[in-house]
């Protein structure tokens, strides 16, 4: 497990505490807090070599260890507060302060592009800070930014400041300076952590070449998308387990991405040609899922593919799994079993190409009338599962003569004749 180092202002690390659970599944975290500029670089100096990969509170912290000691001797990112960071703000103003004149309210020189002109209809709202701060090293801005806060508080022309030092929140409250701060939201730091395992992934000494994996339900159904999220979640969570924790599985957005050696995935999907974990999430959430397996020399590559895969997989009906390898060439959709090898003593030909569980519904049904056909939609109910997947499941029976293909339709029908299927026991 990977050790990571947060440094942050104390102001800052209730913020991110709010995803400390969220870490604390992937890596041993330790935060550091700091009081200033020389307390920052000694707190750096003195336990960066301790972690795996170092994360700072913000870009101010980020750059100004970068300016005053250099390159960075581990991987090292910061929580940046992303566009929609900022139109949140916006909004809890608006609300908090109905008729509020955002021409005097004043923000810092956002480090992201932030498009302020689609929300108020033209430019020059909210006030910006001006360019040539920029021109001023990081060790300098600190005292020219409270500065100049306090000689535009004095003119009486801003009402509220929207600052990302979380450093200056208590000078700034003693001082009766109206001020928000602005942190990042859990999701842009999730995101933030995220990207910093893949560079540790992508560090390891052997450098193994990896497999990713992208699971999300289906946009199309409906229901509680963070709902579905935490259930997958969950579900993924329980499958990894019985796999003997084979892979790393963290929430990226609207999904779950998964990190493992391709050689144990390989393995485990025969060749990237099955699915196990489908089979299991079929079997147990109440939504279809996408699924996308990236295989690749690295963990970048791997992700770039695992991202093909999912958006094929996406374009499907009800579930379904892609995978996408080394070489470029799309597999899927990939069966969602892994394939038994039981002998005819164990239940016969149907288990040699169904899941136990499966077999046995089956074979339970058909014992109470041997003479019975059955439609893609009716196994669906008996397996609980969608039916597309019932039909694959019977077209792999018929192959290999457990089930034998009949069509049918009502003469006041018009269409395609239904498949029905007698089983062979």
């Amino acid at each position: 497990m990977y050790s990571i180092g947060i440094i942050a202002a104390a102001a800052s690390i209730p913020n991110i505490m709010r995803i400390d659970a969220e870490m604390q599944k992937e890596c041993r975290v330790t935060y550091l807090s700091y009081s200033s500029i020389e307390h920052l670089l000694y707190v750096y100096r003195d336990n960066a070599e301790r972690f795996d990969a170092i994360i700072f509170g913000g870009s101010y912290s980020y750059n100004l260890v970068k300016e005053n000691i250099g390159k960075f001797t581990r991987p090292a990112v910061y929580f940046s507060v992303a566009d929609r960071d900022y139109f949140r703000m916006i909004a809890q103003i608006a609300i908090e302060n109905p008729g509020q004149d955002f021409s005097r309210v004043y923000i810092d020189t956002p480090d992201v592009s932030v498009d302020f002109e689609s929300i108020f209809g033209r430019s020059g709202l909210p006030a910006i800070a001006i360019e040539d701060e920029k021109k001023l090293s990081y060790s300098d801005y600190w005292e020219y930014a409270i500065g100049k806060y306090r000689m535009l508080w004095g003119t009486g022309k801003v009402d509220i400041f929207i600052t990302r030092f979380s450093s200056m929140a208590d000078m700034l409250r003693k001082e009766r300076i109206g001020y928000r701060l602005l942190l990042p939201s859990e999701q842009s730091m999730i995101e933030t952590f995220g990207g910093l395992r893949l560079q540790l992934l992508e560090r390891q000494e052997h450098k193994e070449a990896m497999c990713v994996g992208l699971v999300a339900a289906n946009d199309a159904e409906a229901g509680d998308d963070s709902r579905k999220l935490a259930i997958l979640e969950d579900f993924v969570g329980r499958f990894n387990t019985k796999a003997g924790g084979i892979f790393l599985s963290y929430r990226q957005g609207d999904r779950l991405e998964l990190t493992a050696a391709k050689s144990i995935m390989m393995k485990l999907t025969r060749g990237g040609t099955t699915c196990p974990l489908l089979t299991y999430l079929e079997e147990n959430v109440p939504f279809s899922v996408s699924i996308g397996w990236g295989f690749a020399e690295n963990i970048l590559k791997a992700h770039q593919n695992a991202m093909h895969a999912w958006e094929a997989s996406r374009n499907q009906e009800g579930s379904s799994a892609f995978a996408v390898n080394e070489d470029l060439y799309l597999i899927g959709p990939m069966a969602e079993y892994n394939e038994g090898t039981a002998s005819e003593e164990r239940g016969g030909k149907i288990r040699m190409v169904l899941p136990e569980i499966y077999a046995e519904k089956i074979r339970n049904v058909v014992l109470e009338d041997k003479e019975q056909l059955f439609s893609a939609q009716e196994m669906g109910k008996i397996l609980g599962i969608s039916k597309r997947s019932a039909a694959r499941q019977l077209e792999r029976m018929e192959k290999i003569g457990a089930a034998q293909a009949q069509y049918r339709r009502a003469i006041h029908q018009k269409g395609r004749p239904v498949k029905y299927y007698k089983i062979m026991i």
